[in-house]
C-alpha cells in the first residue's frame, strides 16, 4: 500500500512514489485504496495531479470507483489534489467546478501539499455532514440516480403523484409552486390543469435534474424551473395559490422552518399538497430487498426517524406538529396504498432483472451493500431476485407502497 499511499497522520493520506500506468497498477491501487477504506471511519486522501493515471489503467480504475461509491460517500470526507502551476490550478478550479460533482465527496484543489494537508486536517476534525440528502448529494449520486432512472422513477411514482394533484384541486389559471419537482414529472402535470394563462415554477436543489426538466419543457408550456433551495429561495410574497410536492417535503433539515418560509409566498388561503412516504416497513420498494438480506449481510442501523430522508414523515402526528408550527391551517393526512410498478421490462424475466438493478440503485439496499465483498453482495442478489420472483407483475414487478396524501390551507 506505501506505493500508492503514504500515512502523514491519523486519517490523512498522500499519493504515494508509484504511477499508475498499467491495468495491474490500477488494480494495485484499487487495492490499496480498499485497505484504506478497511482500516478507516473517516479518511482524506491527498492526491498529485502531476500522477495523471496511464488509459491501460482506467478501466479497473472506474469500474471499482462504480462499485464502491457509496463506501466512498460515507468515508472519505475530502480528496484534495495538488497542483503547483497557478494558472493550471486555476483552470482545474473551473473545469472541477462542475466535475466535482460527479464525485461522492467533496474535493479541492491546493498548490502545496502542506496547503492540501492544513485543508485534510480541517476537514477531517469537521467530521461527518448531518444530513446525508445534502445539497452536495443530490448535485452528486443522487441527483444522477434520478435522471438515470427518470423513466423506471416516473412510472413508479406516478399515480401517487396524480392522487396528491386530485387532492390538491389545481385550477385554471393558478399559479403552483412545485417544491423538489424533480426531473418535472409533477410539474408538467400540474401546467396541463392550470393551462395557459396559469403557471408552475419547478424547484429544485439538483443541477442535474432542472438542466433534465428543462430539456423537456414543451415549447409553450406555461411552466420554468429554478435552481434553488426552496427552504430559503428568495420566494414572492403571497405570489402563489398551490404549494405543491411529489416526495419533495421530507428532505428538509428544519421542515418546519422551510415550511413556514414557503407559506409565505402563499396567498391568504392559499392551499398545500403533497405526497410523502409512510414507514418504511409498509413499502416493499424497500422492506422487501432489506428482508430478503437479513442473515446475508448485517443489519444497517435503523437512521434516524426524524433526520430528513424518504420516511421521516412517516409519522402523521409529526406532520401536523409540523405544518402547524408552519402556520398552516385545516391540515388533513389520509393514507393512500397503491402498488407500485417497480422495474420495467419487456418481458417477466426482463422486469424481474431490472427491479433487482433498480434496487441496487436507487434504494436503502445500496448502502446496505456499500462495503460488503462480491460473494456477499451476490447472495444479497439471488435473495432480493427470489423476493421480486415471488411476486406478480408482467411488465413491472408488482409491490405494495403507502404513502400520505396531505393538504392545508395558508392561515393568513
Amino acid at each position: 500500500m506505501a506505493d500508492f499511499f503514504v500515512a502523514l497522520r491519523p486519517g490523512i493520506y498522500r499519493s504515494g512514489s508509484r504511477v499508475i500506468q498499467t491495468q495491474a497498477d490500477g488494480e494495485a491501487w484499487t487495492q490499496a485504496y480498499d485497505e484504506l477504506l478497511d482500516q478507516n471511519d473517516a479518511l482524506v486522501v491527498i492526491l498529485d495531479a502531476a500522477q495523471r493515471p496511464g488509459l491501460e489503467a482506467g478501466k479497473p480504475l472506474a469500474l471499482w470507483f462504480k462499485a464502491r461509491r457509496d463506501v466512498l460517500a460515507s468515508k472519505v470526507r475530502l480528496a484534495a489534489y495538488v497542483i503547483a502551476d497557478p494558472a493550471e490550478r486555476a483552470a482545474m478550479e473551473e473545469r472541477g467546478a462542475r466535475a466535482a460533482k460527479a464525485f461522492p465527496y467533496p474535493t479541492a484543489f491546493a498548490g502545496s501539499f502542506e496547503e492540501a494537508e492544513r485543508l485534510a486536517a480541517k476537514a477531517l476534525a469537521a467530521g461527518p455532514e448531518r444530513n446525508v440528502y445534502r445539497v452536495s448529494d443530490w448535485n452528486g449520486r443522487s441527483g444522477e440516480r434520478w435522471v438515470a432512472n427518470r423513466a423506471r422513477l416516473d412510472h413508479m411514482l406516478a399515480v401517487f403523484g396524480e392522487a396528491a394533484i386530485d387532492a390538491a384541486v389545481p385550477a385554471e389559471d393558478e399559479h403552483v409552486l412545485d417544491i423538489g419537482s424533480g426531473a418535472g414529472a409533477s410539474s408538467f402535470a400540474l401546467a396541463a390543469r392550470v393551462g395557459p394563462d396559469g403557471h408552475v415554477l419547478g424547484i429544485d436543489i439538483s443541477e442535474a435534474l432542472i438542466s433534465r426538466a428543462r430539456s423537456l419543457v414543451p415549447a409553450g408550456a406555461p411552466v420554468a424551473f429554478e435552481l434553488a433551495d426552496a427552504s430559503s429561495a428568495a420566494l414572492p410574497r403571497a405570489g402563489f395559490d398551490l404549494l405543491f410536492s411529489r416526495f419533495g417535503a421530507m428532505f428538509f433539515d428544519d421542515p418546519a422552518a422551510a415550511l413556514a418560509h414557503m407559506r409565505r409566498a402563499l396567498k391568504p388561503g392559499g392551499r398545500l399538497a403533497f405526497v410523502c412516504w409512510r414507514t418504511a416497513a409498509e413499502n416493499d420498494w424497500v422492506r422487501l430487498p432489506m428482508e430478503a438480506i437479513q442473515g446475508i449481510a448485517p443489519s444497517p442501523a435503523p437512521p434516524d426517524p426524524e433526520a430528513p430522508g424518504p420516511f421521516s414523515f412517516g409519522d402523521r402526528d409529526r406532520i401536523a406538529r409540523i405544518l402547524t408550527t408552519a402556520g398552516f391551517a385545516e391540515i388533513a393526512i389520509t393514507p393512500f396504498d397503491h402498488v407500485i410498478p417497480f422495474g420495467m421490462g419487456a418481458t417477466r424475466e426482463a422486469a424481474i432483472d431490472d427491479a433487482l438493478e433498480m434496487a441496487f440503485e436507487v434504494a436503502p439496499l445500496s448502502r446496505a451493500l456499500a462495503d460488503q465483498p462480491d460473494e456477499i453482495r451476490a447472495r444479497a442478489a439471488d435473495a432480493v431476485r427470489a423476493a421480486f420472483s415471488a411476486r406478480p407483475g408482467e411488465q413491472s414487478v408488482m409491490i405494495d407502497g403507502a404513502a400520505w396524501i396531505v393538504t392545508a390551507r395558508n392561515r393568513s
